[in-house]
């Protein structure tokens, strides 16, 4: 049966951010900000300019005519007296600034250091300029738990964990979990001008695509250590389903939500609380179909003349073997466990239990107040990644 018109969501190829909007991108340079500004200068319309906050310098890495100005700024986000340049007359803020650190042994100062004091200074930064819209790039590690499996869960079925032993991804998941927070204490307090700030908090799931530095990439480093095979063991249950999300398709994401509460800055007219975007985390994916990791990979593992391997080994051996190769790395001296811990030998205990969940997410929510649809389909997205890993370097 087809939606009537008045309740079919609308598919968007192009919006209107402005007129004379200034979007301030923290973590511009790296892999999600990248596709965002690319995006913002191929779609939208009423952008004045375009801000970078960003401590490795901005080098755009995609193809697109640059049509909107942007000025880079080589700034720290955990400094809060380095924020007050770029936020000045910025009029929309996209925080995806953060340190993703799931090795052996993390740096929790670092994580610590941008991803809450971070987050803590530009939220406060928005409230002292004025800029009205605060959009956070979260992430589902920030829900998932130990003992979660989740199939097509929505927004309302899961919570943040309090504790940090609850993540499964550990002290970067808590983190991003603090993040949010963060935002979500901020909605109700009043900006300089006396206003409230509107915020939204989107939570893709695992992405892949153009200049990706974790995901791909590190399954093809542990392949190409192991003599061209990616290891898979025996698992007894069903397949765990993963959900990955195309880059490009997240970065749309963001801009409807920037478009969504600049709607709601502007209106008048009270929105129904199921419509509104402003202090709601949401859920992000895309078309790209579910289902194990290593079915996943074997398209980008082939591209480099690798493959997976499936030995005869338990899925709780393997496990085993990879959690005492994780321990003994920790108590190393430090110039072999620095070494060891970049070294993608195994993977970690828990990126290694990650892939073997189920967690999938129902993006409802986004189609229904972001009128989020992707913008890439699964092949063109999975055609632009190859041509990515094909050349990236290991």
């Amino acid at each position: 049966m087809s939606l009537s018109p008045a309740l079919a969501p609308k598919i968007h190829q192009r919006v209107s951010l402005g007129p004379e909007e200034v979007i301030l991108i923290t973590g511009g340079s790296g892999f999600l900000g990248q596709h965002i500004i690319k995006l913002l200068n191929e779609r939208t319309d009423g952008v004045r300019e375009i801000r970078v906050v960003d401590i490795k310098p901005f080098v755009r890495r995609l193809e697109y005519e640059e049509t909107i100005p942007l000025k880079y700024y080589n700034a720290d986000i955990a400094i809060e007296d380095q924020l007050d340049e770029p936020f000045n007359g910025a009029t929309c803020l996209i925080h995806c600034a953060a340190v993703v650190d799931v090795r052996h042994c993390v740096d929790r100062d670092r994580m610590r250091s941008v991803n809450i004091i971070g987050t803590t200074n530009v939220v406060f930064k928005a409230r002292q300029w004025d800029v009205p819209k605060l959009i956070l790039t979260s992430t589902t590690d920030a829900v998932i738990q130990n003992d979660s499996e989740f199939n097509d869960v929505q927004e309302d079925q899961t919570a943040l964990p309090l504790k940090e032993k609850k993540f499964l991804m550990g002290y970067y998941a808590f983190t991003k979990a603090q993040a949010e927070a963060l935002v979500i204490c901020s909605r109700n307090q009043k900006m300089h001008n006396g206003k409230k700030i509107k915020t939204a908090i989107l939570r893709p799931t695992v992405l892949y695509g153009e200049e990706d530095p974790y995901y791909v990439p590190q399954a093809l480093r542990v392949a190409k250590m192991s003599f061209g095979f990616l290891p898979q063991p025996l698992v007894m249950t069903k397949d765990p389903a993963v959900q990955s999300t195309y880059v490009g398709n997240a970065a749309w994401a963001h801009i409807l939500a920037a478009m969504k509460l600049n709607q709601e800055v502007r209106s008048e007219e009270t929105v129904d609380d199921w419509q509104e975007v402003d202090g709601k985390a949401i859920y992000i994916n895309d078309d790209t179909r579910p289902g194990t990791f290593y079915d996943f990979m074997k398209p980008f593992l082939a591209l480099k003349g690798y493959s997976t391997l499936q030995l005869p080994i338990p899925f709780f051996l393997m496990m085993l073997w990879i959690a005492t190769f994780s321990y003994v790395i920790q108590i190393l001296p430090g110039s072999w466990r620095n070494w060891l811990n970049n070294k993608p030998i195994l993977p970690t205990p828990n990126s290694f239990r990650l892939v073997h969940k189920s967690a999938t997410f129902n993006r409802v929510k986004a189609t229904d107040i972001l009128e989020y649809s992707p913008i890439y389909s699964e092949d063109k997205a999975l055609e632009l990644s190859s041509n990515y890993y094909q050349n990236c370097a290991l």
